[in-house]
């Protein structure tokens, strides 16, 4: 099998799965839902204001993080598709991460049990194929960290939404069996 057939199948394997995503994730939404008519209040929009705009300043400030690694080191560290993967995942992971811990994430009345398992589910199958990555090699290719890690880092941010689900579900426990008492 040569290289080129490999990174044939590779590519259209990488497209078919975010196919099945898209469809699992619109399945799984609309059982979420379940025809309730979901909305952020006031003070949840505000937040998320404030979520937005942390989320494009931690793009910035990797971006300029990773130029000046570059210059130091006077080489790339990262091929186009990772740090262009890496500078999304830090925007969105700010940006939710913060959302969650001010408690504006989730709809008024959402489902949450429902979205905690499609988060399971998801890291699951990004684990399993960034372990498929690392065992067919090239994650990191003459120190340059590759398009294989993608998996891997969106399997950190999704473990690091889940912490911060838990870690806000059980301050409002505490804050809630302070109240009753």
């Amino acid at each position: 099998m040569n290289t080129q057939d490999f990174d044939m199948g590779f590519k259209s394997g990488i497209y078919i799965g975010i196919l099945v995503a898209i469809v699992v994730s619109f399945v799984v939404w609309k059982r979420i839902r379940k025809g309730k008519t979901l909305y952020y209040d006031e003070r949840q929009e505000k937040i998320r204001g404030h979520a937005f705009r942390y989320g494009f300043y931690a793009m910035i400030i990797w971006i300029i993080l990773s130029m000046f690694l570059e210059f130091l080191f006077e080489r790339n560290l990262f091929d186009r598709g990772s740090f262009a993967m890496i500078t999304i995942l830090i925007g969105v992971g700010v940006n939710v991460v913060y959302s969650i811990l001010n408690g504006s994430y989730f709809y008024v009345n959402m489902n949450r049990k429902g979205y905690i398992v499609m988060l399971i589910a998801f890291a699951a199958i990004n684990l399993l194929a960034s372990v498929m990555m690392f065992i067919s090699g090239g994650v990191i290719e003459n120190g340059v960290l590759t398009y294989k890690s993608i998996n891997l880092l969106v399997t950190i941010l999704i473990v690091a939404v889940l912490m911060a689900i838990y870690i806000r579900d059980k301050a409002e426990k505490m804050l809630e069996k302070k109240d009753d008492e």
